[in-house]
């Protein structure tokens, strides 16, 4: 009778589709809340936080919006 063990990953569950809209410092400012609302896992929390702050030297997010933008000029 051969018996096999089932591996079980524990990385199966963890699967997350998420959009957000960073059209401004507002509206990723309002992703943030909705998604500590959500409860959403703490990686994709703190990329959102990373993103949305536009104070104290973190300009990140307006840089990546600034990118963004000029990249669709230049597409297009």
């Amino acid at each position: 009778v051969p018996i096999s063990e089932k591996k079980h990953n524990s990385l199966d569950g963890l699967k997350y589709n998420e959009r957000f809209e960073f059209l401004n410092v507002f509206s990723m400012e309002m992703e943030l809340a909705k998604s500590l609302r959500k409860g959403l896992p703490y990686p994709i929390l703190k990329i959102i936080e990373y993103l949305s702050v536009d104070r104290a030297g973190f300009v990140w997010g307006r840089q990546y919006r600034l990118t963004g933008h000029y990249t669709i000029y230049l597409l297009w």
